[in-house]
């Protein structure tokens, strides 16, 4: 009804039922001829309007209903009241300012109040289910009702709570209460009923039940364009195809809405009358021009009519179509039908890009290449770029690098690419590894509401090593979109490489939960567990998910090595490390194996080790060094010594030692050997003034019984390490040491030089220097140690 109850009868609004009924009888009067059946009704619904209002005491005030409070009412028997009246005049019920000023009026109430009118709405509610949902939602956040519907569930049947909270539901796809605010009251609620039944009907494809409910809710209200939607739907389900068109066509006419011209169009489409098909798609195209639907319609139609409109508009459409997704029938079509000139330019160029688009989508680059080339000049910009683009993808797709940059070259060149162009463009970047590029390109495009950019510029970010700034552009997404496997696969690398290894964790579970296949996301599971230094949990879940046999590589056999460290079990860790070596000539995780050996004390396991690489192939200067190390560990100063004395004949000594060490290990050598003066000369010749020099220098005088030059020399050592005192305290205890006695043997010395028993004490002085030494402290790390860090999921390379 467009007037008020009371306009029509012409009277003030009033609860006087004698008044009401005077009032329309005059007004029938008034009308003397009846045959105007509409106005009759308009009168007749206006009477039981203000009858129902009379009857509840509601009177109108400023447009919101105004209720007389009844005697003997509680103050939420009162609001429980309100409600229901207001329930029941559905003019008002589907109006939000009017919930609104009820939850006004009940903010007196205290809380046990609210709770028990709380309650009793909702039992109200679960029976009298028909509100709009944003008045529900509003509803339910007042009193809390989602959070608790678990309790709900408890108390009342789960079908009547179910019905109730999907109520809640809207947006695309759900019943809404537009375009019935003429619906009477008296049949409000058997109409809903009826058209929430005939959906469930349709969703269920009962197609009979749900004509039968939809045409019954029709009898009842018959220009609501949802339930016209819900009728085609079922009509054109039943094969009803030109019912289907009446409601679509009167749908259309109630609300604008381009969806029912669509389904018309389709329905004529299906009927296979091109001209209608192709005269609605130019309507819809003209009125929505980045209608996909319509674009594709608009596509099939031309193609199958043989008919090609000369506008510009349909040009610009049919260029359009071509940065369009295209849906899986097109995709069907494009493929089955053979590539054939139509005579139309911009026609036929479309159908040749799309029947290119649809050769890569199935991975026949060589088709696309032949159809792109089969092309004439290409006159429009837009599909000039396209088809370079394409051919890109095409060379990319058959490893032609060089023609594929050649493409790139000049879609560079190229002022103004379209949004799909420069999209492919980028993907296209980062498949050929211009990484730089493709970050340029995505800074000049990025955009917060198009996530997919985000997720590119992660992805790059993830190959130029900038691992957090990759886990920030993957944490904006997740707020938008879920990941893809890839995508959860990188985030999970980047936390690890990143030493998060719970993060990395959460991430590569995620890719197992999508893809239960993915064998690499298993092996970082367990990386992420050794990282965790869970070593049992690591060596039990590489056991259950087999990783050994099935995902055999460098990196499994990394983990079993540094699980196998982890739990004591050296052997097994070195016979692992042996396989990589063997299996893959990889000496980096032998060398970690040896570098984990010496540092952890397992001495005559390394000298195992470097027996089986030295009988195995020539063993290199690294081998060499950490083996005369482990001699000086175990005390084998003799033995040590031959080598060190070998290893500068023959190969030298590591590049990677420092000067000083060189040095040290020279001056020791002579001193060992009694040629003091030869010790000397090698330091000299260095002109290393290090502290360690110092005190070999302060030997090698002690023992040519210059006692002055030595405790100069030690005195030097003394302040150079007190600088640095921290750690060296056991050092400067045997300066102490050393500077007392060189001092002792000045006071006695004679004619004849040191006493035996000094000459001997300088001898042990030389065992205390070598028992003090911490010699882990010479220890060379493999030039590229293997750590958590930088070991690929693909496997190590070989060396």
């Amino acid at each position: 009804m467009t007037m008020d109850c009371w306009e029509q009868l012409r009277i003030k609004p009033t609860t006087d039922v004698k008044s009401i009924k005077k009032a329309y009888a005059k007004q029938l009067k008034a009308f003397g001829n009846l045959d105007d059946i509409s106005t009759f009704q308009n009168l007749r619904e206006a009477y039981e309007q203000a009858l129902l209002r009379a009857k509840h005491n509601k009177l109108d005030v400023d447009g919101f209903p105004v209720y007389k409070h009844k005697v003997g009412l509680t103050d939420v028997e009162q609001a429980l009241y309100v409600a229901e009246m207001i329930y029941s005049d559905f003019a008002q019920r589907i109006q939000c300012t009017v919930w609104d000023q009820w939850l006004t009026s009940i903010k007196p109430l205290n809380k046990e109040a609210k709770d028990e009118l709380s309650v009793k709405l909702l039992q109200f509610f679960l029976h009298h289910p028909f509100v709009p949902p944003k008045i529900l939602k509003r509803l339910s956040c007042h009193f809390e009702w989602i959070a608790n519907q678990w309790m709900f569930y408890r108390q009342y049947p789960e079908s009547l709570v179910d019905r109730f909270f999907g109520s809640f539901k809207d947006g695309p796809g759900f019943l809404n209460y537009d375009g019935l605010e003429g619906l009477a009251s008296v049949n409000a609620d058997e109409y809903l009923q009826r058209r929430l039944e005939g959906r469930h009907a349709l969703i269920c494809n009962d197609i009979s039940a749900a004509i039968e409910h939809l045409m019954s809710a029709y009898a009842l209200y018959d220009t609501d364009p949802v339930l016209l939607r819900l009728l085609g739907c079922a009509f054109e389900l039943a094969n009803l195809l030109e019912r289907a068109k009446d409601c679509f066509y009167a749908g259309y006419q109630l609300d604008n809405n381009l969806d029912f011209l669509l389904r018309v169009a389709a329905i004529e489409v299906k009927q296979q009358n091109w001209s209608q098909s192709l005269n609605l798609y130019i309507l819809i195209v003209n009125a929505d021009p980045l209608n996909n639907d319509a674009l594709q319609g608009l596509y099939v139609s031309i193609l199958n009519s043989n008919q090609i409109p000369t506008s510009v508009d349909v040009n610009s459409a049919l260029v359009r179509l071509i940065e369009a997704p295209l849906d899986e029938g097109l995709l069907i079509l494009i493929a089955e039908n053979e590539y054939q000139r139509n005579g139309h330019h911009v026609f036929d160029v479309v159908t040749a890009l799309l029947k290119a688009k649809v050769s890569l989508a199935l991975g026949d680059a060589s088709d696309a290449l032949n159809i792109i080339g089969q092309l004439p000049t290409i006159l429009d910009y837009r599909l000039s770029t396209w088809s370079s683009l394409l051919k890109t993808k095409a060379y990319i797709n058959l490893n032609q690098y060089n023609d594929a940059k050649h493409c790139i070259t000049y879609l560079q060149q190229c002022d103004e690419l379209c949004p799909e162009v420069r999209y492919e463009l980028l993907v296209c970047y980062l498949e050929l590894g211009y990484y730089s590029l493709a970050m340029k390109l995505i800074n000049e495009d990025i955009d917060d509401d198009k996530p997919t950019y985000r997720v590119l510029r992660a992805r790059c970010h993830y190959k130029l090593a900038s691992y957090n700034d990759a886990i920030k552009d993957y944490q904006a997404v997740l707020r938008q979109l879920e990941l893809a496997t890839e995508d959860w696969f990188q985030l999970g690398r980047c936390y690890y490489l990143v030493g998060d290894y719970s993060q990395a964790l959460t991430s590569f579970r995620k890719c197992t939960q999508l893809d239960n296949e993915s064998l690499d996301a298993k092996v970082e599971i367990a990386a992420c567990l050794l990282g965790l230094k869970d070593f049992s949990q690591v060596e039990s879940y590489i056991n259950e998910h087999d990783l050994y046999r099935v995902r055999f590589s460098i990196r499994v056999l990394w983990l079993l090595t540094e699980i196998n460290f982890g739990l004591g079990r050296t052997n097994n860790a070195i016979g692992y490390a042996l396989q990589a070596w063997e299996l893959f000539s990889c000496q980096k995780l032998i060398r970690r194996c040896g570098y984990w050996c010496i540092i952890h004390g397992y001495y005559e396991q390394f000298i195992d080790l470097s027996e089986v690489i030295n009988k195995q192939s020539s063993t290199s200067r690294w081998w060499l060094w950490h083996k005369l190390i482990t001699l000086f560990l175990q005390k084998k100063y003799a033995i040590a010594f031959d080598l060190l004395k070998e290893m500068k004949a023959n190969c030298g000594l590591p590049p990677e030692l420092t000067v000083s060490i060189h040095t040290f290990f020279s001056g020791l050598l002579y001193l060992w050997r009694s040629s003091p003066t030869k010790a000397i000369e090698t330091i000299t010749v260095r002109e290393d003034h290090s502290e360690i020099c110092c005190i070999l220098l302060g030997l090698a005088e002690f023992n040519r019984r210059n006692f002055v030059a030595a405790m100069h020399h030690w005195l030097k050592a003394k302040r150079l390490l007190n600088v640095q005192s921290e750690g060296y305290e056991q050092w400067l205890l045997l300066l102490n040491h050393w500077v007392v006695l060189a001092s002792e043997s000045m006071n006695f010395q004679c004619a004849s030089g040191v006493e035996e028993s000094n000459a001997k004490e300088s001898l042990i002085s030389i065992y205390s220097l070598l028992d003090s030494i911490d010699w882990t402290d010479f220890v060379i790390s493999p030039e590229d140690e293997l750590t958590n860090s930088n070991i690929s999921p693909q496997g190590l390379r070989t060396e």
